[in-house]
C-alpha cells in the first residue's frame, strides 16, 4: 500500500518503520490479537504524534495524558499513517468532572476532523447521567454535534475507566460505550482518508483532564496528504473583563449605540458590537436591566427572603448614575405556598409591551436544592418557577404566576419538578418558550405561554441538557431561536422551527457560562459568558446564524 508523504510516495510499510526506527512488526505499531494494532505515545513513539496545546505523555502503565496546562484544548494526532475505514477501541477516564474525552479520525489538520466524544460537567455527575456524542470540526473552530445521546447503564462518576469502540465505514459512524450502542450517524463531509488522534480539555483550569489507554486500531493504511500541523484551532472569543469571569448581568443596547453590561458592579461598554470593551463607572446598579421607551435604563431586583419586594432604579445617563431605588411591588405567594427564598434571573419585554420577570422560589429547607445539592422529603409544593407580569411599564406587578400550568398534580408520588434558572424567548408568532435548568433531570424542563405570560402549559421534559443559561436565550430577526450555556463544553443550541428541533454546537471549552445574549445585527448574536476559573476572565463571542448553521464573526 502507498502512503503520501507530501512531495512523493513512500512505498511499503517496512520502509516507514526503518526510517522511524521504532520496533514492532508494523514498524510503528505493535501487532495485537485478531489484527488489532496498538498505538503508543511514550519514548520514541512521541515522534509519531503532532500535538496542540502541549506534548502528551505515556506512563509506565500505558496511560496517555495531556499536559496539565490551561490550554483551550489539547489534541494529539497520530501522523505516521492515514486511514479511511477503521475500527478503533480504547479506554478513557475522566480525571475530574469538568472535562471532555474524545477520539479523532479522518483528520487532515488540527482544524478538520471527525470526533467521537464524551463531555462531562459537575451537574451531570451529581445527577448521574452519561452522554456520548459524534461531531465534526472545521475551520470555524466549533464542534458541530451530529448526534448526542444519553447512554443508559454507564456511570458519570469520575475516575472510572470506560471502554469505547468506534467503527467507521464509508459515511457511517458507529459508537459503543461499555458495550452500549448509540444509533448510527451518517455524514459525508470528510470522505477521504485522514489521521486519528485523541482530544481532551479542562473547563475550569484544573490540571486534571482525561486519561486514555489501550488505544488500538484495526484498519488498512490509506493514501492521504501529509498531516498539516500548521492550521491551529481558531480562538473565537475576546476578553471583556480580565478580572471577573464567572458571569455577567443583562446585555442592553443604549440609545447612544453602545452595548452595556454590568460585571461585578463595573459598567462595561462596547462601541463595536462586542469586539472591544472599555470599563466605565464602578458600583453601578445590579438587577435586571431594560431600556425604557424614553431611552432611560431601568434596573429591577427583589429581596431573596421574605418579605419579598421588587425595587426599581432608573439611570438617564446610560448607567453612569442611578436614582434611589423604590418599591414597585410587594410580592405575595398564596398561603399554601409559603416560599422562603426567591431568585429572579430574567426580564423579557414582550411584543405586546408587557414586562415579565422570571424567578424561582422554594421552601426553607429547599435552599439546599436551589444551590444544587439534594432534595428533602417535603410536602408539596416544594418550589415554583414563577413569572411576574407588568402592563404599565414596571410600575406595578402581578402576583407570582406558577409556570407549571394545569393540568398538573403535585402529589408526593409524582416526580419533583425542579425550580431553577429560567431561559426565555418569544417567537415571531407571539408564543413564549421557557427552558428551566435541571438539577437531577438529564434534560432541561420546558413550558410555554400563548398569552404573553398570563398562563403557562404543564412543565414537561425539555429537548436537551444545558446549565447556566439564564439570560442566554433569544429569538433573532429571522425567527431562529438560540440558547447558549454549559454543556457540552460551552454549548449553543439553535432551532429553525420555533423550538421543535435543535442543532447543537460546542463553541468553547470554558465552563462558567452564567451569560447573556443580544442580537447586535440581523442574525448576529453577541454572547457574553463566564470563562475558566483559572484565570477568571469574562469572554464574548459574536455568532452569525445562517440557514446552514452558525459561524463566528470576528
Amino acid at each position: 500500500m502507498l502512503h503520501n508523504a507530501g512531495e512523493g510516495w513512500v512505498v511499503g510499510l517496512c520502509v516507514v518503520g526503518v526510517i522511524l526506527g521504532v520496533a514492532g512488526s508494523w514498524g510503528v505499531m505493535a501487532e495485537g490479537n485478531e489484527g488489532w494494532q496498538q498505538l503508543r505515545m511514550g519514548g520514541a513513539w512521541a515522534r509519531q504524534w503532532s500535538f496542540v496545546g502541549g506534548q502528551w505523555s505515556e506512563d509506565k502503565a500505558g496511560v496517555m495524558k495531556a499536559p496539565g496546562n490551561n490550554a483551550e484544548q489539547n489534541l494529539a494526532f497520530f501522523t505516521t499513517r492515514a486511514y479511511q475505514d477503521l475500527e478503533a477501541q480504547f479506554e478513557f477516564r475522566w480525571d475530574w468532572v469538568w472535562t471532555n474525552a474524545g477520539f479523532v479520525f479522518r483528520a487532515k489538520d488540527p482544524q478538520h476532523y471527525y470526533l467521537v466524544f464524551f463531555p462531562a460537567v459537575g451537574q451531570q455527575y451529581r445527577a448521574e447521567h452519561f452522554w456520548a456524542a459524534v461531531g465534526k470540526v472545521d475551520e470555524r473552530g466549533y464542534i458541530e454535534v451530529l448526534h448526542m445521546e444519553l447512554v443508559h447503564g454507564v456511570t458519570s462518576a469520575p475516575k472510572v475507566w470506560h471502554q469505547a469502540r468506534v467503527k467507521v465505514q464509508g459515511n457511517e459512524i458507529r459508537l459503543w460505550v461499555d458495550d452500549r450502542p448509540l444509533r448510527p450517524v451518517y455524514d459525508d463531509t470528510y470522505a477521504d482518508a485522514g489521521y486519528v488522534g485523541l482530544a481532551t480539555c479542562t473547563n475550569f483550569g484544573s490540571p486534571d483532564m482525561s486519561s486514555f489507554r489501550n488505544l488500538q486500531l484495526r484498519a488498512d493504511v490509506a493514501g492521504a496528504p501529509r498531516f498539516d500541523p500548521e492550521p491551529q484551532p481558531p480562538v473565537n472569543y475576546v476578553i471583556v473583563d480580565p478580572a471577573h469571569g464567572s458571569g455577567c448581568g443583562n446585555l442592553v443596547r443604549a440609545p447612544g449605540g453602545d452595548v452595556l453590561v454590568n460585571i461585578a458592579g463595573v459598567l462595561w461598554h462596547s462601541a463595536d458590537n462586542g469586539r472591544t470593551w472599555q470599563a466605565g463607572p464602578t458600583n453601578v446598579s445590579g438587577g435586571l436591566w431594560r431600556i425604557a421607551p424614553d431611552g432611560s435604563l431601568e434596573a429591577y431586583w427583589t429581596t431573596h427572603e421574605p418579605p419579598f419586594v421588587l425595587r426599581k432604579a432608573v439611570s438617564t445617563d446610560e448607567g453612569e448614575t442611578w436614582s434611589e431605588p423604590r418599591v414597585v411591588s410587594n410580592i405575595q405567594f398564596p398561603e399554601d405556598a409559603p416560599f422562603a427564598v426567591l431568585y429572579p434571573g430574567r426580564l423579557l419585554e414582550t411584543q405586546g409591551g408587557a414586562l415579565l420577570i422570571f424567578a424561582y422560589s422554594g421552601m426553607p429547607s429547599e435552599t439546599e436544592i436551589l444551590h444544587g445539592r439534594y432534595y428533602r422529603s417535603l410536602t408539596p409544593p416544594v418550589a415554583w418557577n414563577v413569572c411576574l407580569r407588568s402592563t404599565d411599564g414596571g410600575e406595578s406587578w402581578s402576583p407570582p404566576i406558577n409556570m407549571d400550568g394545569p393540568p398538573h398534580d403535585n402529589q408526593r408520588w409524582l416526580i419533583w419538578k425542579e425550580a431553577s434558572e429560567i431561559s426565555v424567548a418569544q417567537r415571531a408568532d407571539g408564543k413564549i418558550m421557557a427552558l428551566i435548568r435541571p438539577f437531577r433531570s438529564p434534560l432541561m424542563w420546558e413550558t410555554w405561554s400563548e398569552d404573553e405570560g398570563q398562563t403557562w402549559t404543564t412543565v414537561t421534559r425539555g429537548p436537551f441538557p444545558m446549565y447556566a443559561c439564564n439570560n442566554s436565550m433569544i429569538s433573532t430577526s429571522s425567527g431562529a431561536l438560540i440558547i447558549g450555556g454549559r454543556f457540552p463544553g460551552m454549548g449553543v443550541q439553535v432551532s429553525y422551527d420555533g423550538g421543535m428541533t435543535w442543532r447543537c454546537y460546542q463553541v468553547d471549552t470554558a465552563g462558567w457560562s452564567n451569560a447573556a445574549m443580544l442580537e447586535v445585527e440581523p442574525d448576529v448574536v453577541l454572547w457574553v459568558y463566564g470563562g475558566r476559573g483559572t484565570p477568571e476572565q469574562l469572554r464574548a463571542q459574536l455568532i452569525r446564524i445562517t440557514p446552514d448553521g452558525i459561524e463566528p464573526v470576528h
